[in-house]
């Protein structure tokens, strides 16, 4: 490596040490679950001519003091076709850049049935880049997300739904 490559590498490091840390929430909402615990998500558009849905599993493989580790299989619906993605893995790390966080601009209690279940839910709001996303969540489910609306408004809108089909909290 040459001086100015290891010059601008240095930099790079000196500037990601330098930005503002601050606890992700994702973590905070996995990390006080065991491995093991999965969380079945159902993902549809409401308005589309066309029926597309999804169904994502996660299932906590690892959680230590700074990330948990995920894995996603999700399998897409499209009209009478079944497509199993190939499963991925997600890492949350427990620190993210304090300006990757957006603040919300509503904000409410709800309580949603779930699984069968009557949870008491916080809801926040966003805006941004032209898109409505509110998302519900709630302390004993793991990962904490019950169920997200993204909405894009425009002459035709489109609404995206996901919601918790179950949920298991590892013992």
């Amino acid at each position: 490596m040459t001086a100015r490559g290891i010059s601008l590498w240095a930099a790079s490091l000196l500037g990601a040490v330098g930005q503002a840390q601050t606890e992700n929430p994702d973590y905070a909402a996995w990390a006080s679950f065991r491995t093991g615990s999965t969380v079945l998500m159902g993902q549809r558009d409401l308005d589309s001519g066309v029926a597309v849905e999804a169904e994502v599993l996660y299932t906590m493989l690892d959680v230590s003091d700074q990330k948990v580790v995920l894995q996603v299989n999700a399998t897409r619906y499209l009209g009478e076709t079944k497509t199993e993605l190939p499963a991925e893995r997600l890492e949350i790390h427990r620190l993210i850049p304090k300006e990757s966080l957006t603040a919300s601009t509503r904000e409410g209690i709800e309580e949603i049935l779930a699984d069968g279940k009557r949870l008491m839910c916080r809801w926040r709001e966003i805006e941004t880049a032209g898109l409505r996303v509110r998302t519900w969540t709630a302390a004993e489910v793991p990962g904490g997300r019950v169920r997200r609306q993204i909405t894009v408004p425009g002459t035709k809108t489109s609404v995206t739904l996901l919601e918790i089909v179950r949920w298991n909290a590892a013992s």
